[in-house]
């Protein structure tokens, strides 16, 4: 990644344009240039100098797709931002990313049910306690009763690592959800679990989701007895995304269907299972240490975690 010789000729210009990095560095979903103009709080008089650059010195390091910019891969943001190199020229601070999430978001009055996660993130991940309650004062009546609480809390704690940010989310919603099963029977401390989400499910352990929840973290053995009771009448089970053509009077229409995961159901797989089958360390010595573990149940084929741990 030879940054030098693409600032090389002005050696400003990094500096310059660092409000853009660190926007790119902490995205979170598909955006505009114009949106991340707008986010990194660029003028109108520096924008044409910004778009020039970003054609030309900065091609290499992105992509345009469907009319939004973004890094050319992940790999560039964790090497700009990797802490080891923050008293060397070309580094990135998160902090000050997600401090421009933060106020970008939070000018507005309201913000779409789509940006929640997002906002929680930001705000969190900037440390700015003042945001936090305002997210945590102005905000909480309205996510409380949203019937898609359960689901932001699952994406949190499965996209974003962050103790940080599942806490601000809690408070949110004053641990009411916390223990809540989306359709899949799956809770917030086994999504964390199978995701070697360490810190997120550190914090939903320190304030109370429920040790004796089904298919929770402290889960009980499941019953695995072959039959697969638990598919809905008249429905198949595929594993995949699939389209679907249906006509209606002569009208066709493509009906997309995302398929989830549900392997822990023909298994009988536990947290503390999928903890070890994807090789989540962490997560394994969070499950061990809780009084009550799932160490000695057997799956579909009649082994314990431990033949699990020799399997990997």
């Amino acid at each position: 990644m030879n940054l030098e010789r693409a600032f090389d000729i002005e050696p400003r210009l990094f500096e310059e344009l660092m409000p853009i990095f660190e926007v790119l560095c902490t995205i979170t979903k598909h955006m505009t240039e114009e949106q991340i103009f707008e986010v990194a709080n660029i003028s109108p008089a520096n924008r044409r100098k910004t778009e020039r650059v970003i054609g030309n010195e900065l091609g290499h390091f992105l992509i345009f797709s469907d009319g939004n910019l973004s890094l050319l891969h992940k790999c560039i943001a964790d090497f700009l931002t990797c802490k080891s190199r923050k008293h060397l020229r070309f580094f990135v601070n998160k902090d000050n990313g997600h401090t421009l999430f933060g106020a970008y978001f939070l000018k507005s009055p309201y913000f779409s049910d789509a940006d929640i996660v997002d906002v929680v993130y930001h705000v969190a991940m900037s440390g700015n306690d003042e945001w936090k309650n305002v997210l945590i004062n102005n905000y909480t009546k309205h996510i409380i009763n949203d019937t898609k609480t359960t689901f932001y809390l699952q994406q949190v704690v499965r996209d974003f690592n962050s103790y940080t940010t599942t806490n601000l989310l809690l408070k949110m919603t004053n641990m009411k959800h916390i223990n809540d099963k989306d359709e899949r029977n799956m809770s917030a401390a086994f999504i964390a679990a199978s995701h070697g989400n360490e810190h997120a499910l550190q914090c939903l352990l320190d304030n109370g989701a429920d040790p004796y929840s089904k298919y929770g973290v402290k889960d009980t053995c499941l019953v695995c007895n072959g039959i697969f009771n638990w598919i809905p009448y008249s429905h198949g089970r595929r594993q995949q995304d699939h389209t679907i053509v249906v006509v209606y009077a002569n009208l066709t229409i493509e009906e997309n269907y995302s398929f989830y995961d549900d392997w822990y159901l023909i298994t009988c797989d536990t947290a503390l299972n999928a903890a070890v089958r994807n090789g989540h360390a962490k997560i394994v010595e969070l499950l061990l240490a809780e009084n009550i573990n799932t160490l000695n149940c057997t799956a579909y084929d009649g082994k314990n975690t431990y033949n699990d741990c020799s399997a990997v």
